[in-house]
């Protein structure tokens, strides 16, 4: 009777992962805001685990039941080798997304001019060309080693290196230990990267906040606005803006009232303070050196902005700004930002990732030496355990990245 709800089971992983897997490559194919070239690792991540979904668990599963491998050789080593390509191009896969993000992070000004498609392209075919490498020992091993001479029964699918230790201990140093651990290296030193920046950025925001004059008219009519400084300082809050067009350039601006030496002057009872300011002319003064492109912005010292505000008493102020350092900040912030969430994303990848392998990585070292010392039950379990990796990851996708949440809820119409 427990062979029902296991089959259950595992039917219902193999579904799942093939069918989650399948979901993000059709995400990335048909919404072109998922098509970077950061998203290229994750899609070729997506087709390894693809694969296992739709060859390796299947068979798996069939092989669990019946207890015996009734497919023939050619069958076997194809199994074998597929699983062992599509693990290994996960794993590499990973690593060369962690490298993505460390240099996005160490050297952007760098990296991102020779981050292309091309570039992302030739490294994705050396995971794939480096993963196929296992072809060799699964396919030739009994002729390399013993003159062409099997070892393994027919009804048993096992590699026929299974009991050399050395080779065993060397493939799964260089084909898991080492480059987990260089990725858990690099995501460190991206940490580290990022949390100086941070502190550069509030840092930045903590004194980069200068007072700005602001000349006061009279206003257009009578009343008790006559005794009105003629100047006041302010200091600048928050700056947003927008372009609608190349000819008409609007910006906004929130200005809290301050005193002469700086400070927040908000309760003030000595001077008249400012109430519903709104934004009413805005003159940009531009350099010839500005370029606008749609990934970046060149401003020279000279571009300032000149604003008239009026408060709710028709008190007309106007004012101006240099506009070069609030644009450099927002656009390292909003960098920054980028860079701290697909850390996160690389984070929670790489951690499910270590706990569905690293179990079973574990046994198989265990296993090169002593055979007999682990149940062959349980090896088959860590063997799932692995798997589920695949099952796992087209649901840490849309977790940890809103462009892929926003199109699942799109294509689920949430």
């Amino acid at each position: 009777w427990r062979a029902i709800p296991l089959g259950v089971l595992l039917a219902s992983l193999c579904l799942l992962t093939t069918i989650g897997n399948a979901l993000v490559l059709h995400a990335v194919r048909t919404e072109k805001r998922l098509q970077s070239v950061s998203n290229m690792f994750i899609v070729s991540l997506a087709i390894a685990d693809l694969i296992v979904g739709l060859t390796v668990m299947p068979i798996s599963a069939i092989y669990i039941f019946t207890q015996e491998w009734l497919f023939g050789v050619v069958v076997c080593q194809a199994w074998i080798g597929v699983d062992y390509i599509a693990s290994t191009a996960s794993i590499l896969n990973l690593f060369i997304l962690s490298l993505d993000r460390y240099w996005s992070v160490r050297s952007p000004l760098v990296y991102l001019r020779k981050r292309t498609k091309r570039r992302a392209l030739i490294m994705i075919s050396i995971v794939w060309c480096a993963s196929s490498m296992w072809i060799i020992p699964i396919v030739a091993w009994h002729h390399i080693v013993r003159q062409g001479i099997r070892i393994v029964p027919e009804n048993v699918c096992d590699t026929e290196y299974a009991t050399n230790s050395a080779f065993k201990v060397i493939t799964a140093f260089f084909n898991f230990y080492l480059p987990l651990a260089v990725m858990y290296s690099l995501y460190i030193k991206i940490f580290q990267e990022i949390r100086k920046r941070s502190e550069f950025e509030l840092g930045q925001r903590n004194i980069g906040t200068k007072p700005v004059t602001y000349h006061a008219s009279p206003p257009s009519h009578s009343g008790d606005d006559s005794d009105l400084p003629d100047h006041h300082n302010f200091t600048e809050n928050t700056y947003q803006q927008q372009e609608s067009s190349e000819e008409q350039k609007r910006s906004s601006y929130i200005v809290r009232r301050s005193n002469s030496n700086g400070k927040s002057n908000k309760n003030s009872k000595n001077s008249k303070g400012y109430k519903n300011l709104r934004l009413i002319a805005v003159q940009r003064q531009m350099s010839n050196s500005r370029e606008n492109h749609s990934n970046s912005y060149k401003v020279d010292d000279r571009d300032k902005t000149m604003f008239v505000l009026r408060d709710d008493k028709n008190r007309r102020l106007t004012g101006v700004l240099n506009i070069k350092d609030r644009i450099r900040h927002l656009r390292q912030t909003s960098a920054l930002t980028k860079e701290i969430k697909a850390a996160r994303q690389l984070g929670v990848i790489m951690g499910a990732f270590t706990l569905c392998f690293l179990p079973y990585f574990i046994l198989f070292l265990v296993v090169a030496f002593c055979e007999g010392c682990i149940e062959p039950g349980l090896l088959t379990a860590m063997t799932w355990v692995g798997y589920l990796n695949s099952t796992l990851n087209p649901f840490l996708y849309p977790l940890c990245n809103l462009q892929f949440r926003r199109k699942f809820r799109k294509m689920f119409g949430v």
